[in-house]
């Protein structure tokens, strides 16, 4: 029984190095999956009902690394806002460049929001939105530390499989609202805090990869 428990942990380490190494960013690396996150902002005008909202955001995101330090985002998201007197249904397409660091990265890009549709509370009267605007976008995406404990090992932590990311945005472009009173505009900001799963680690060969990225470099070295 005792050798079991062994062997049980011995699998159970070497199958999460396995997903972490496989989530670490290599040239040619095509990466994507599914996104979750929770979202809150605000418009920092007191007009919109003290200027916050919060809301969810679901979708998929997709990317290439170019090299072991450059690559590419881009996510199609579905998102809810509710700012209480209000609520948005948009379209969120952020698009980054990725500085990456073995499995972590910091991201840089815009994301264009396009307005789907608004729901009025009917206390707030005849409102028109103009919606559609532009973000600036920073992220950080990392594979957080996951404790584990086993009686032979003991307390041990692995890197999770589920990438954590990590977004802040400001909008470049203001968004316009209409009522009796005249017109009013403001940007908005957002912090997001999402989940991401990469599928693509499942139809990349690493081992094929090293070995090409390896005779590369003995090529260069022969020239």
């Amino acid at each position: 029984m005792k050798k079991l428990k062994i062997i049980f942990a011995v699998i159970l380490l070497s199958a999460l190095n396995l997903n972490a190494q496989d989530n670490e960013y290599e040239a040619g690396q095509l990466h994507f999956g599914p996104h979750l996150s929770g979202i809150i902002g605000g418009s920092g005008d007191d007009f919109i009902s003290g200027g916050i909202f919060g809301g969810f955001q679901a979708g998929a995101y997709g990317g290439y690394s170019f090299t072991d330090l450059i690559g590419v985002n881009v996510s199609a998201l579905y998102s809810y806002e509710d700012w209480f007197s209000f609520s948005h249904n948009y379209i969120k397409v952020p698009a980054l460049l990725l500085f990456q660091f073995n499995s972590t990265h910091i991201g840089l890009g815009v994301q264009y929001n396009f307005l789907l549709s608004t729901k009025i509370r009917e206390d707030e009267g005849p409102l028109s939105f103009k919606g559609n605007h532009l973000s600036g976008v920073i992220e950080v995406g990392y594979f957080p530390l996951i404790p584990f404990f086993s009686p032979e090992v003991g307390l041990f932590y692995e890197k999770s499989v589920i990438r954590n990311v990590i977004r802040v945005g400001y909008a470049l472009t203001p968004i316009s609202i209409l009522d009796s009173e005249g017109a009013f505009s403001f940007k908005s900001f957002f912090l997001e805090a999402g989940i991401q799963y990469n599928i693509g680690q499942h139809f990349y060969d690493k081992k094929y990869s090293k070995k090409k990225s390896k005779s590369k470099a003995k090529k260069r070295r022969r020239r």
